[in-house]
């Protein structure tokens, strides 16, 4: 078990945000002015002015991982599912509008019009969905530390220590929960995203 990893992952999870957003190699994108007139909790649209979201490190390309790509509009521009469609969360059973935060190569993800609730919306192509955050500060935070998080442990599964890289993984899914510890119950698995996605 590599002890100088864990002392970064531990350093990692637990810096000031102000501090990870504004180190190198990491640049932030905001969304522009209009994000002021988007409907949504106070605190999710001071996240988003204050921390933005990591921008793609090569412009031309979709990441695999989320990268902002904040809508222009002032109207919602994503459809997330209603609670009885495919990957939908708890609630009303209808479609809501969502104004889109960020992108990947599989999906977009959009904070719901009103609640704040980020879901991931599939690109064509792709099932893979429903709700990640429940709210878009909870999301702005997990995404940076998780970008920052991929590049401590990437290294660590080419050089094959996959004990320490389990451990990795399953350190920051209990993070995950410890930070909004009620997105497990938007899943209908009982695990939240950021969970099926460090432990699958």
């Amino acid at each position: 078990m590599d002890k100088e990893i864990r002392r970064a992952l531990e350093g990692l999870l637990a810096r000031d945000l102000d501090a990870l957003t504004g180190a190198a190699p990491y640049v932030t994108a905001r969304p522009g002015a209009v994000v002021r007139t988007w409907r949504l909790p106070a605190g999710d649209v001071e996240a988003l002015v204050r921390w933005g979201l990591p921008a793609r490190r090569d412009p031309r390309a979709a990441s695999h991982n989320p990268t902002a790509a904040f809508q222009d509009g002032p109207r919602p521009m994503l459809t997330v599912p209603g609670a009885g469609d495919a990957d939908g969360a708890g609630g009303e059973n209808r479609e809501r509008a969502a104004y889109r935060l960020a992108d990947s190569r599989l999906r977009e993800y959009g904070a719901v019009e009103g609640a704040g609730t980020v879901f991931g919306v599939p690109r064509p192509g792709n099932t893979t969905g429903g709700p990640v955050n429940t709210s878009v500060a909870a999301y702005v935070e997990t995404v940076w530390r998780w970008i920052c998080f991929c590049d401590v442990v990437d290294p660590l599964e080419e050089r094959g220590d996959h004990d320490t890289f389990a451990w990795c993984l399953d350190r920051f899914a209990a993070w995950c929960v410890e930070r909004d510890p009620e997105a497990t119950a938007l899943s209908a698995t009982g695990q939240s995203w950021w969970e099926s996605l460090t432990l699958s």
